[in-house]
């Protein structure tokens, strides 16, 4: 082929080859094609298996078809009841007995907005009701899922491929979709716990400001409003309120005079002062919306969060650790048992967590997060597409919210076995982005090899031969 000439007969400089063209990181991002098709997804899986399930009562032709007659969501006979109770008295239960309404002793925001739509459906029957619950839970995942992908654009900006496999992550992990699709609290604190997470990431990526700290406390005390697994955005709040007075802060250098000094020491009093006003703030925030729920609990139960009352009532008839230690499991088997049963529910157990699906499916989930873990240690030793210094604070929230949540959920397991995924929907976006961040690189053919390395000098590869 000729070599371009213009048109005195001279070679034209060749031109550089452009770059493919990144996809808009902006707000707009949110109507690109892997977004939409993860909230399409969700709504799709999520009304199907809210249709498929049985309500108490009424298990529906579907429910039949499908062999899932017994498959009762977990717990939603009692959220139900938590609704009953509050359209007949017009007043918030209280926890009483661990049969029947065992639900009365949690936050009012949800049974708040979703009686009015039981109430509504009831004239239909009480399956019907139940349906519209499920379905008013199902659009809230819908939200949840755009939240994720708004999150996901401030934490890895100008990485368009994280922010789409991290949406579509979070939008599909199973546990996650049988939760949005049934009546119970888990898709509202999702929702609330991804909200703050959004306003805590900026304000941990701008100077402090008690204005935001202030709107961050109270965003961080819906979620509580909405279940109380939400208490580790308390500590997370006042890390990203931390982080954005480091931002404010004037450095000292060596070899100052002493005039600069005393001009230096001036300046720490007045930071310390901004970041005891933005931490206040904070708590100002949170403990307005909060606080008079606390004073409720403190007054009828003995302790903010009724805890207390729960462990001697829902304690009566539930297995605990004792059960099992009672049987012969050390403690370290114990918390084998609740991980494993834990890891299998998040690939989906139907029923109330006892209503397994084939093995195959959950073997293809243990081998995706062996496949993570080995690229995320690749990862370690490639300095490939890392996260901005300027989002560093975003993920430290967010990794100290994940560890939080297990050390949360763990305790929990210490006096109730409660081995079910569902109970960390408040740190989706914590998971969907670890779960993708080690794929959110271009490299394909370099990352492959590395993880092939790396499973090689694991102790993979000698048994695959």
């Amino acid at each position: 082929m000729a070599d371009a000439r213009d048109r005195r007969g001279q070679r034209r400089p060749k031109q550089p080859r452009m770059a493919p063209k990144e996809w808009p990181v902006t707000i707009h991002t949110l109507s690109g094609q892997a977004v939409l098709g993860a909230l399409v997804a969700h709504l799709a899986f999520a009304s199907a298996l809210a249709l498929i399930q049985p309500v108490e009562g009424a298990s529906g032709v579907l429910a039949r078809l499908s062999g899932l007659e017994k498959a009762f969501p977990p717990d939603e006979s009692a959220h139900v009841a938590y609704f009953e109770e509050l359209r007949s008295t017009r007043r918030l239960p209280v926890l009483k007995s661990g049969t029947g309404n065992y639900e009365a002793h949690q936050p009012p925001l949800y049974y708040l907005i979703a009686t009015p739509v039981y109430s509504a459906f009831l004239g239909l029957g009480k399956r019907e009701a139940v349906l519209a619950v499920r379905f008013l839970n199902v659009l809230l995942g819908g939200v949840s899922v755009l939240l994720i992908a708004r999150l996901a654009i401030v934490a890895f900006p100008g990485n368009g491929y994280f922010v789409r496999l991290a949406t579509m992550l979070g939008a599909s992990w199973p546990a996650r979709l049988l939760a949005c699709s049934a009546a119970n609290n888990d898709a509202l604190v999702e929702l609330t716990c991804l909200l703050a997470l959004v306003w805590l990431a900026r304000v941990a990526t701008q100077p402090s400001s008690p204005k935001d700290a202030l709107v961050a406390g109270m965003l961080v005390a819906v979620a509580m409003l909405s279940k109380s697994s939400a208490l580790p955005l308390v500590p997370v709040g006042l890390l990203a309120v931390y982080w954005s007075w480091r931002r404010t802060v004037g450095v000292s250098r060596p070899g100052e005079t002493a005039e600069e000094a005393d001009r230096t020491s001036t300046q720490e009093t007045v930071d310390l002062r901004a970041l005891a006003t933005v931490a206040a703030a904070f708590l100002a925030g949170f403990l307005l919306f909060w606080g008079p729920w606390a004073v409720r609990n403190t007054v009828i139960y003995g302790d903010p969060f009724a805890a207390a009352a729960f462990k001697r009532i829902f304690s009566v008839d539930r297995a605990t650790p004792e059960y099992f230690l009672s049987r012969g499991l050390s403690g370290a088997q114990y918390y084998a048992l609740v991980l494993y049963q834990t890891a299998l529910s998040f690939w989906g157990v139907l029923g109330q967590a006892n209503i397994y699906l084939p093995s195959i499916l959950y073997a293809i989930g243990f081998i995706y997060w062996g496949l993570t873990a080995l690229a995320g240690i690749s990862g370690l030793v490639w300095r490939g597409d890392r996260p901005p210094a300027e989002v560093a604070p975003i993920w430290s929230i967010l990794a100290v919210h994940g560890a939080l949540m297990l050390a949360f959920f763990l305790r929990f397991n210490a006096d109730f076995f409660q081995a079910q995924a569902r109970y960390f929907m408040p740190a989706t976006a914590v998971i969907a982005f670890y779960m993708a961040r080690p794929w959110a690189r271009r490299d394909w053919p370099r990352m492959m090899r590395q993880v092939a390395a790396n499973a090689w000098l694991l102790g993979i590869g000698p048994f695959l031969g």
